[in-house]
């Protein structure tokens, strides 16, 4: 069953990112070292879970009181996500990476800006799901309160991805490609999907 996200779900939800992510080409082009990048995935998408959580959309599958499956997404009146605070999400980057690594990681990610769109959307930002219970339909059933409330609102659902993996998916789902680009001189291809 789906539900919202609490406050409480946030140490299953970070660990659940950073597995999920661990392989994803944008963390591997972000994080270097394969022994220290789930650590590190985990620590830095828990500052984005904990804004989603607090302030936007964040849903959960649950199977046996575990979290297996997260969505995080933003409808267009939910507040602006904040890189403010302590520790904010371009200081903890510095903090994994290193300074210089994190300003080109920076200038990298600016690349993406190219693909969002300017009309009202629903933004989905994560989409992870335990490795151990993936291809059971956990992915489309964590979205569900997502394309409900955008087809309530008659919104198009947005997203980006870095991970070949996951096309199929999103392509079963009904998303089709509006464009692509790459991070940084060497970073992966980014493709932007739409759901209409």
């Amino acid at each position: 069953m789906t539900e919202p996200a609490t406050t409480a779900d946030l140490p299953a939800i970070r660990a659940l990112l950073g597995e999920a992510y661990a392989d994803d080409p944008l963390s591997v082009w972000i994080f270097a070292d394969a022994r220290t990048r789930k650590d590190a995935c985990a620590a830095w998408f828990a500052l984005f879970a904990e804004q989603y959580v607090s302030g936007a959309q964040a849903t959960v599958v649950r199977e046996s009181d575990e979290i297996v499956a997260v969505a995080l997404w933003r409808l267009p009146e939910d507040p602006p996500l904040s890189s403010g605070g302590t520790p904010s999400i371009a200081g903890l980057l510095a903090a994994l990476v290193g300074a210089e690594r994190a300003g080109e990681v920076g200038a990298g990610l600016h690349a993406i800006g190219a693909l969002r769109v300017s009309e009202p959307h629903t933004y989905l930002n994560f989409l992870a799901v335990a490795a151990d219970r993936r291809r059971r339909g956990l992915g489309r059933l964590v979205l569900e309160p997502l394309f409900i409330e955008s087809a309530r609102k008659g919104l198009p659902v947005v997203l980006e991805t870095t991970n070949p993996a996951n096309h199929a998916f999103y392509e079963a789902l009904g998303f089709a490609e509006t464009g692509r680009v790459g991070v940084g001189a060497d970073g992966p291809l980014v493709r932007a999907l739409r759901l209409a």
